[in-house]
């Protein structure tokens, strides 16, 4: 289904709800749905080819959240890829700690959905162990999923294990077709400098690279976004940009610091986890005109760099609201 049609849909199903002369009850679900929607129908329709990969929220793939449920046609119709966490290691925020079995096949199962939907699939697992990072890397493996594990949960450095990359490879890179490994690092505040932040992800052999090269000041030119599209061996590769659309960041561009004090009707609860990060109430057309209006947009300042997709993070704040309704 075409993008267009995907958000021309969830459009319908509001506005017949709202015929009947009441506002219907808040779908949570739905909303991210069609948040997710629109960026992808922006995103491809400046930039086709585009790539729109939600990190989590995969209970949104079919109308009922289970794997054998009636797909989300319009929501798979908007989307390239899925990324998922700690479905082997990392369980609940603690590094090394195993998946409980039954968690991590609930993830396997939807993660098929999406696999069967023709979609990639990215999973990030938490490791610092070696037995247990080679583990990770051989789980994924065998269920055919492409991997990375991380050793540090803020996601700031290279892992020195393993030294290269899984399946290291100087073949061209243009669909997930082709990706055979990862690297996610979104934090390069240890690097200083964003020229020392790209540089050291220039100089990776990884297949696909999801960034954050947006934090405070920093703004990378489309000239820089294209020198990391090349592996050192000589392959293309793909290059995403990470974008939290469920939380508000207090270092981002479009932070104000009058929202401290006077926070906007969008903005909800500072995250106990992650300082600077609050949740949003993402179905606020306030919200989504920040994400994706204007050429100073978070969308806006990641198409113009020319980055391949945009990885999307906090899909899954539905399930805040739906445990705090309004």
């Amino acid at each position: 289904m075409r993008p267009e049609s995907c958000f021309a849909l969830f459009s319908a199903l509001i506005l017949a709800a709202t015929a009947h002369g009441q506002a219907p009850k808040r779908d949570y679900r739905a909303d991210m749905r069609a948040f997710v929607a629109a960026i992808s129908l922006k995103a491809k329709a400046q930039t086709p080819g585009f790539l729109v990969v939600p990190q989590g929220g995969l209970e949104l793939l079919t109308e009922d959240a289970e794997p054998d449920g009636k797909l989300a046609a319009a929501y798979l119709g908007a989307i390239d890829g899925v990324g998922q966490e700690e479905v082997f290691y990392g369980f609940e925020n603690v590094d090394d700690r195993k998946t409980p079995r039954p968690e991590s096949e609930a993830f396997l199962k939807l993660l098929d959905v999406a696999k069967k939907a023709g979609k990639g699939v990215l999973v990030t697992d938490y490791a610092t162990k070696r037995p247990l990072v080679d583990d990770a890397y051989a789980r994924n493996k065998a269920a055919g999923l492409v991997g990375f594990v991380a050793d540090r949960r803020g996601l700031d450095r290279i892992p020195r294990y393993p030294a290269k990359p899984p399946g290291v490879n100087t073949a061209d890179v243009r669909s997930f077709a082709d990706v055979k490994n990862f690297l996610y690092l979104i934090d390069g505040g240890r690097f200083e400098t964003l020229a020392n932040y790209l540089g050291a992800m220039a100089r990776t052999d990884h297949d696909l690279l999801i960034i954050d090269p947006f934090s405070g000041d920093w703004a990378p030119t489309a000239a820089d976004i294209d020198r990391l599209k090349r592996k050192p061996g000589g392959g293309r590769r793909l290059v995403l940009c990470y974008l939290s659309i469920g939380e508000a960041e207090d270092y981002r561009p479009y932070w104000k610091p009058a929202w401290t004090k006077a926070p906007p009707p969008f903005l909800g609860p500072e995250n106990p986890d992650w300082k600077g990060n609050f949740s949003v109430r993402y179905w606020d057309s306030a919200w989504r005109s920040i994400i994706l209006d204007g050429p100073g947009s978070p969308l806006g300042r990641i198409l113009a760099a020319g980055f391949d997709g945009v990885y999307l993070d906090k899909v899954d704040e539905y399930g805040w609201f739906e445990d705090h309704p309004e």
